[in-house]
């Protein structure tokens, strides 16, 4: 499955020189907890209802003077619409973020996809999710299952396509020959 499926694309924008009370008030009618901020059609950086809660009021700044880019992020992390959901998920997991702008070949804003998306909690479809395991002995000696990773895939296929191609994913990705080399045991949870 690809970003394209599972993003938002009537994306909610704001300016770098809107106020933050402005950005407060999009959030808050649109019931979302982030903007992409543009200059024109550039993606310029992200503003976050913490943003402006800990960079801005605690900070002292008055949220009807003080503008979107002097709280903003910067350096927006961002994928192609082309991207897997798996490589999306995968870039929100390391660096520790919840939303992801997505791009076109242009590089102009298209969508975003939140991990909320992906995980299947406010989506119009689950997806399937394979999670795998390694046996690990815990400070008592007693076994236990550890996860490795997750897998996610579209429910239009079906439940033995599903394990097969997370199965070669997992090999892939980890140039492994046959899975079970860096797992132990995999878990199928279906989709729908």
């Amino acid at each position: 499955m690809l970003v394209r499926d599972l993003m938002v694309r009537e994306v909610k924008t704001i300016g770098p020189d809107a106020s933050l009370a402005v950005a407060a008030g999009i959030m808050r009618d649109h019931h979302i907890g982030c903007l992409p901020v543009l200059e024109g059609e550039r993606l310029v950086g992200m503003i976050t209802d913490r943003d402006i809660a800990i960079r801005g009021v605690a900070e002292g700044l008055d949220p009807y003077r003080a503008a979107v880019r002097e709280v903003m992020s910067t350096e927006a992390i961002t994928c192609s619409v082309e991207a897997t959901v798996e490589q999306a998920r995968e870039l929100m997991e390391t660096n520790l973020i919840k939303h992801l702008p997505v791009l076109d070949e242009a590089g102009r804003l298209v969508g975003v996809l939140a991990m909320r998306d992906i995980t299947g909690q406010f989506a119009k479809f689950k997806p399937h999710q394979v999670t795998f395991y390694r046996k690990v002995a815990g400070s008592s000696g007693q076994m236990r299952n550890v996860e490795v990773t997750r897998i996610y895939l579209s429910p239009a296929i079906n439940k033995d396509e599903a394990v097969a191609t997370a199965l070669a994913k997992f090999e892939e990705d980890r140039g492994l020959s046959s899975w079970d080399q860096g797992a132990d045991s995999y878990e199928l949870e279906e989709g729908s």
